[in-house]
């Protein structure tokens, strides 16, 4: 499983951005910083690994905060505190995931090509 890592290079590629200053004050995080793909990853991560699934559309509350974030309207000790979280329950459930450790591409690819032969069909 590489939601852990993934998420960890994120939080350390993005903190500089996160905490530079902006103009909506040094306590918010940046409009369009990395932080909204940094908490999804760990959302996401969080849901395929606990329940196996992964519900699309994302749920509202998720998409909500997601969005404030991508606006800038969170604070900054929020996000790196939500992303320190998912990243310890990430590392729980990649510890005792039964998922494989990599995805079997052949299987994704034959999805793929049903899913666009379904879509074409109609």
């Amino acid at each position: 499983m590489k939601f852990c890592t993934s998420l960890d290079e994120g939080k350390r590629a993005g903190r500089g951005a996160l905490t530079m200053s902006n103009e909506a004050g040094p306590d918010l995080v940046p409009r369009n910083s990395r932080s909204y793909y940094i908490l999804r990853l760990g959302i996401q991560g969080i849901e395929l690994l606990r329940d196996g699934t992964l519900t699309l559309p994302m749920a509202d509350d998720d998409v909500a905060l997601l969005r404030a974030v991508r606006a800038g309207e969170r604070s900054l000790d929020l996000v790196l505190g939500l992303a320190d979280n998912h990243e310890r329950w990430l590392t729980a459930l990649e510890r005792d995931s039964t998922l494989p450790e990599h995805p079997d591409a052949g299987k994704i690819d034959q999805l793929l090509a049903d899913c666009y032969a379904a879509a074409w069909a109609r």
